[in-house]
C-alpha cells in the first residue's frame, strides 16, 4: 500500500494543517459561498473538502491493510482468549488507535449524510469549481474542473455545454488543459496500454497493460477495504436492533454485497456502481496482454494469458479458437495468473454466500440479491432477457398516453436495443477502443447522439423530466403556441362546485370545467400571507440555475432563475445560514400538499414525493411574443412522465420520468406580470385556461398528456412557487428527503423550533372537511 502511504504525506505537506478537519462541513461551507459568489473562499474550502475526504478515506485503507490487516485473536489470547468473537474485538479496537491518531478520536464516529458522499462520487465539487475558476478567470483550472466532472456523467447538458463553449469561444483553451483530475492510476495506465496496442507496438502494450494491472489489484484492495462500514438499517429496525445473531448475519452480508459491487465500480472512472455494467476491465486485460505475448513470441505468457481469461468467461468461443494458434505442449503447461486466480476463487466464495443466505434467510430478512451482483463476471449478451422485460414494460407500453391524441392509429416504432460492454467476434482482438486525434475529438464522439438528426436534434434535460428532440433552429417544439379564441385566465373568484374533498380552510377556485380538461384544479388558501413571506425569504437564498443542471435560464433566454431544494436548505440551516424554523416549513408544507392532491382526486394509493422544488424566476425583458406573433413561453407546452415528441406522440418510457402521476404548483406570490400556467389543448399549439399565480394557491393536476401545460414568460416582478411531482412508487420517492429529515432533526434536538405550525397539524382531521 505505497501509494496510500505516500498521499498521506502529501496530505500533511499540502499546506493544510496537519489535523483532520470534517469535509462535510467545508462542503458546506464551500457551497454557502458559491451561492454567495464569493469565489476565492468556495474555491479554498471546495478544494479543502476534496482534500479532507482523500485524507479520510486513505486514512481508513490505510488503518484496515496496513495497521490491522494482519490482526488476530492469538494477540489477545493471554488476556481474552482467542476465537471470532476476539478476533473481533481485536480488530475493532485496532482500527478505532488507528483512526483515533490519524483523524483524532472525536472524529472516528463523525456521522457524514450518504448523499453527501454521493456528491462526492458523482465529483459535484468540480461542477462548483468550474464555475468559480472561470469566474477568477483560471481558465486552465476552470477547463480541468469541468472536464473532471464531465467524465463522471458525459451526459450532463449544462458540462457538455460548457466544453463545447471552451472548445468554440476561447482562443486560449488547448488539448493540455483537458485533464481529469481524479482519474484512477488503473484507467490512465490501461487507455496508454490501448493506444500502444491500437498502433502495434506490443512490448509498451504490455508494459502498460501489467502497471494498470498492479494498480487494479492495490485499488481493489482499497474498494474492499473501505466496505467496512456502519450498518445501513433503513426502515428495517425502527425501534430496536435484531438480535446479535442476525445482527452479524446482516454485517456480513451489507459486507460482502459492498465487496461484490467493488468488480463494477472499478469500470467507472468515478468509481460508482453501475449494475449494468458487463465488469468485463479485469477479464479483458489477460484477452490483450495474450494476443500481445503471441505477437512478441512468448508463448509461455501467452498461454498463461490465455488460461487467465477464460477463467472468467470459460465458454469463450473467441478465446477458445486463439487457443488453436497456440503450442499446445505449452498451453497445457502454462498456468493461470496466481491473482487473477485467487481473486476469482474469493469473489465465488462471496457470490455462494449471498446466495446462501438469500436461499435460507429469503427477502422476509432482506436477504435478496440482484442476479447483476451475484454475476461478478457476465458473458457478452448476460442482460440481453432483461432488455426484453424493460421493454415488454416500458417501451413496448403502449396507451392512451402513448398515441397521438388525434391520430389514434399512428404506429409508436420501438427504439433499437442498447448493447452493453465490448463484443469480441474475431480470433483476437482489433485494437479496443477507437483513438482520438485530439482531445476536442474525443469530446465531440462523447457528444454525439445516435438518435440525431442531420439537423442536429437537442435533448434539454430538466427537473421537470425530458424535454428532448427540439430542432437546432429558431422554430422549438413545444414553444409554438397561440392564445385559443377561448382562452381566459383566472385571476380571483368566488368558490366553485368541488368535485372532490377540499381540506379545511381551503377554498376551490377552479374545476375541470372552468380550466377545460379532466384531472386538475385551482385551490387557494394553502399558506397565509405570513407563511408566504417566510417561504419567500428562504427562495431568497437559491442557487441560480439549482434544479437545472446549473442553468440559469432554463427554456426560457427573457428569464433568469433560482431554486434551492429541501436538502440543500436544510444544510444552510445546518450552518446558521438560514431559519431553521423555514425549512422544517418547507418540509412540512410538502407532504400535506401530497395529502391534498390525494383527497382531491380521491386517490386509494398513497402518494409520494418524486421530487420538489422551491423557486424564483425574474423577468429579464418585458417582451410577450416573438416576430411571428408566437407568445415567449417560460416553460413549453408538455406533459410530465412521458416523452412528447415532434409527431405529437408521446411514449411513456426512459429517459421520461415515467413513474410521475400527479404533479402540483403551489404559488407563493402574485404581484408579477405575467408568468401564469396555462393548460393547452391536445395538440399542444393553443393555450385553453390560464392560471394567475397568488400566495397559498394550488394548482393540481395529472401527469400525462391529458394536462398539457406550459408557463408564460413572466414580464415584471419576481415569482416564487413550489413545484412538486408525485408517484404511487414508494421506490421512486426523493430519497434525499430523508437527509434532509435527519438534519432538520438533529437541529430540533438541539434547539425547539418557535415556529408555529398550527396550520399544519399533522392531524388530518384537522385540516380537512368531513369526507
Amino acid at each position: 500500500m505505497m501509494r496510500v502511504c505516500e498521499s498521506l504525506l502529501v496530505v500533511v505537506s499540502s499546506g493544510y494543517s496537519a489535523t483532520y478537519s470534517p469535509y462535510d462541513v467545508h462542503y458546506a461551507q464551500g457551497i454557502h459561498a458559491y451561492e454567495l459568489e464569493n469565489w476565492n473562499e468556495a474555491i479554498s474550502e471546495l478544494e479543502r473538502a476534496i482534500e479532507e475526504r482523500n485524507r479520510y478515506l486513505e486514512a481508513k485503507v490505510h488503518c484496515s491493510i496496513d495497521s490491522c490487516g494482519n490482526v488476530t485473536a492469538d494477540s489477545l489470547k493471554s488476556s481474552i482468549g482467542s476465537g471470532f468473537s476476539q478476533y473481533v474485538i481485536a480488530r475493532g479496537l485496532c482500527l478505532y488507535k488507528c483512526m483515533s491518531a490519524a483523524i483524532g478520536a472525536k472524529y472516528v464516529d463523525w456521522k457524514i449524510l450518504p448523499a453527501i458522499d454521493e456528491e462526492f462520487q458523482a465529483r459535484l465539487p468540480y461542477q462548483y469549481l468550474n464555475v468559480a475558476y472561470y469566474k477568477i478567470g483560471n481558465l486552465r483550472k476552470a477547463v480541468e474542473c469541468g472536464y473532471t466532472f464531465f467524465n463522471a456523467d458525459p451526459s450532463d447538458p449544462e458540462m457538455q455545454d460548457t466544453l463545447a463553449f471552451y472548445q468554440e469561444e476561447e482562443e486560449e483553451v488547448d488539448d493540455s488543459m483537458f485533464v481529469d483530475l481524479e482519474n484512477p492510476e488503473h484507467l490512465k495506465h490501461y487507455e496508454r496500454a490501448q493506444s500502444f496496442y491500437q498502433f502495434e507496438q506490443y512490448n509498451e502494450a504490455i508494459s502498460e497493460f501489467e502497471e494498470s494491472l498492479f494498480w487494479y489489484w492495490d485499488m481493489m484492495d482499497e474498494c474492499r477495504a473501505l466496505c467496512d462500514k456502519p450498518y445501513d438499517f433503513g426502515a428495517d429496525y425502527p425501534d430496536e436492533l435484531p438480535n446479535y445473531h442476525l445482527f452479524q448475519t446482516k454485517m456480513v452480508a451489507q459486507l460482502l454485497e459492498c465487496r461484490l459491487k467493488c468488480v463494477k465500480q472499478m469500470e467507472l472512472p468515478c468509481g460508482r456502481y453501475h449494475r449494468r455494467s458487463n465488469s468485463d476491465l479485469l477479464s479483458i486485460h489477460f484477452h490483450y496482454l495474450m494476443f500481445a505475448y503471441h505477437e512478441i513470441g512468448n508463448e509461455p505468457k501467452a498461454a498463461s494469458m490465455a488460461k487467465t481469461y477464460l477463467a472468467f468467461h470459460p465458454d469463450n468461443e473467441p478465446m477458445q479458437l486463439n487457443i488453436k494458434y497456440l503450442d499446445q505442449e505449452v498451453y497445457q503447461a502454462a498456468k493461470p495468473d496466481n491473482k487473477a486466480s485467487k481473486f476469482i476463487k474469493k469473489l465465488m466464495r462471496e457470490v455462494k454466500m449471498l446466495e446462501y443466505l438469500q436461499h435460507h434467510f429469503g427477502p422476509r430478512y432482506g436477504f435478496k440479491y440482484d442476479f447483476a451482483l451475484l454475476t461478478p463476471f457476465p458473458d457478452e449478451g448476460f442482460f440481453e432477457e432483461e432488455d426484453e422485460r424493460l421493454m415488454n414494460e416500458e417501451i413496448g407500453e403502449v396507451d392512451e398516453n402513448t398515441q397521438t391524441p388525434w391520430d389514434p392509429d399512428h404506429e409508436v416504432k420501438e427504439p433499437p436495443k442498447t448493447s452493453f460492454g465490448p463484443s469480441y467476434n474475431t480470433p483476437f482482438p482489433t485494437g479496443g477502443e477507437i483513438g482520438y486525434e485530439s482531445v476536442a475529438e474525443k469530446i465531440d464522439d462523447l457528444l454525439f447522439d445516435p438518435l440525431a438528426d442531420p439537423d442536429k436534434v437537442k435533448q434539454i434535460d430538466t427537473i421537470h423530466g425530458k424535454l428532448p428532440y427540439y430542432s437546432a433552429g429558431d422554430e422549438k417544439f413545444g414553444y409554438v403556441v397561440r392564445n385559443s379564441p377561448k382562452y381566459t385566465v383566472f385571476e380571483d373568484g368566488p368558490a366553485v362546485d368541488a368535485e372532490g374533498p377540499v381540506f379545511d380552510g381551503a377554498v376551490l377556485k377552479q374545476n375541470t370545467t372552468h380550466l377545460s380538461g379532466p384531472t386538475r384544479f385551482v385551490m387557494d388558501g394553502l399558506l397565509s400571507e405570513e407563511q408566504c413571506a417566510t417561504l419567500f425569504e428562504l427562495a431568497s437564498n437559491g442557487v441560480v440555475g439549482d434544479g437545472y443542471e446549473g442553468d440559469k435560464k432554463p427554456h426560457s433566454k427573457g428569464e433568469e432563475f433560482a431554486g434551492i431544494s429541501l436538502l440543500t436548505a436544510a444544510r444552510l440551516a445546518d450552518i446558521g445560514a438560514v431559519d431553521a424554523a423555514a425549512v422544517q416549513l418547507y418540509h412540512d408544507i410538502n407532504f400535506k400538499l401530497a395529502n391534498v392532491v390525494k383527497e382531491y382526486f380521491k386517490l386509494e394509493e398513497e402518494l409520494y414525493i418524486d421530487y420538489i422544488h422551491l423557486a424564483c424566476r425574474s423577468p429579464k425583458d418585458d417582451k410577450t411574443t416573438d416576430e411571428e406573433g408566437n407568445i415567449i413561453l417560460s416553460h413549453p407546452v408538455h406533459p410530465d412522465n412521458c416523452l412528447y415528441l415532434p409527431d405529437g406522440t408521446c411514449p411513456r418510457r426512459p429517459p421520461a420520468y415515467v413513474w410521475r402521476e400527479y404533479s402540483a404548483v403551489l404559488y407563493l406570490n402574485g404581484d408579477i406580470q405575467g408568468g401564469e400556467l396555462f393548460f393547452a389543448d391536445p395538440s399542444g399549439k393553443y393555450a385553453l385556461a390560464g392560471v394567475k399565480p397568488k400566495c397559498g394557491r394550488l394548482v393540481g393536476f395529472c401527469a400525462g398528456t391529458d394536462c398539457l401545460h406550459g408557463v408564460k414568460k413572466l414580464t415584471g416582478g419576481k415569482r416564487c412557487a413550489l413545484p412538486i411531482w408525485y408517484t404511487t412508487r414508494k421506490e421512486k420517492e426523493d430519497f434525499t428527503l430523508d437527509d434532509a429529515r435527519a438534519i432538520l432533526k438533529k437541529l430540533s434536538d438541539q434547539n425547539s423550533s418557535t415556529y408555529d405550525h398550527k396550520n399544519l397539524s399533522s392531524d388530518n382531521n384537522e385540516q380537512k372537511t368531513e369526507l
